[in-house]
């Protein structure tokens, strides 16, 4: 039992020695092919930023239409609708202008 495991144990520790010996090279891409991945990064960056920007702008108009809309009926509820048909409108705009980003982001 002793020699069993004393064998296994030098079995792996050879390949332990093994994989170690084996040098690691990291796939390499052409300039051309980094520069073309490093646009499209830079252009996902980009649209990423534009969309928390416009997402900050949304909410603030539906906070300031929320209240308009309280001001002049004056109840909760109308609140709570205010912000659903906003929500509504704001997310068939998103919806356009994600599909436009994509496409744009396609074409190039």
């Amino acid at each position: 039992e002793r020699t069993r495991r004393a064998r296994k144990n030098k079995k792996n520790k050879k390949s332990e020695e093994e994989e170690e010996r084996i040098p690691m090279t990291p796939f390499k891409r052409s300039t051309d092919e980094n520069e073309k991945w490093d646009n499209i990064e830079r252009k996902v960056s980009q649209l990423a930023d534009e969309a928390i920007e416009k997402d900050k702008r949304i909410k603030l108009l539906e906070r300031q239409a929320a209240f308009i809309y309280d001001e002049v009926h004056g109840t909760q509820q109308a609140t709570a609708r205010t912000q659903l048909v906003i929500r509504g409108f704001m997310a068939e705009a998103e919806q356009e202008e994600r599909e436009q980003a994509l496409k744009k982001l396609l074409m190039t």
